[in-house]
């Protein structure tokens, strides 16, 4: 039986884990809104799943990126709502929301041409280079939040399903 010290210790021990949790979850949707914005949109290189899908419509349409995904992701956590666990859903919704405001941010602080496109930090000529980059980091953003028992929503709640 656990006195009362034992309980408090393990709770302090438990929120400890969550905070660093969460804390490495918002680093690694930060490496990831900045990778996507400086190094793959400005060459309009397209991901795989709901990010890559929102990149597709926003280069053909104009429609923010931001909220194609946030649409996108809120009728998937709807379908999933029932299937995945509570602790997994409020890590993946904190994912969602953080990662909409951070690609919307990052979209404001890219500098543009003068046809309005946003710059090639790279030079005109690099898209692979800009693919390797951005696809280096982006990959390591996605491996800190899944480490972290979350996940960027999108086809990452569906096989979580």
């Amino acid at each position: 039986m656990l006195n009362i010290h034992q309980a408090m210790t393990i709770n302090q021990q438990l929120i400890r884990n969550e905070v660093k949790d969460y804390v490495l979850v918002t680093l690694g949707l930060f490496l990831y809104a900045a990778a996507f914005t400086v190094f793959l949109m400005p060459y309009q290189i397209v991901t795989g799943g709901v990010t890559g899908l929102s990149a597709i419509i926003y280069y053909a349409t104009e429609f923010k990126l931001e909220n194609t995904y946030m649409i996108i992701n809120v009728a998937l956590l709807g379908v999933a709502l029932k299937i995945l666990g509570f602790k997994f859903m409020m890590k993946t919704i904190y994912a969602i929301v953080v990662l909409y405001f951070m690609l919307k941010f990052a979209q404001e602080l890219m500098p543009v041409d003068a046809s309005g496109h946003f710059v090639k930090i790279l030079g005109e000529d690099q898209k692979f280079m800009s693919l390797i980059v951005g696809c280096c980091i982006t990959g390591t953003a996605m491996a800190i939040i899944f480490l972290n028992g979350s996940s960027m929503g999108g086809t990452d709640i569906v096989a979580a399903a």
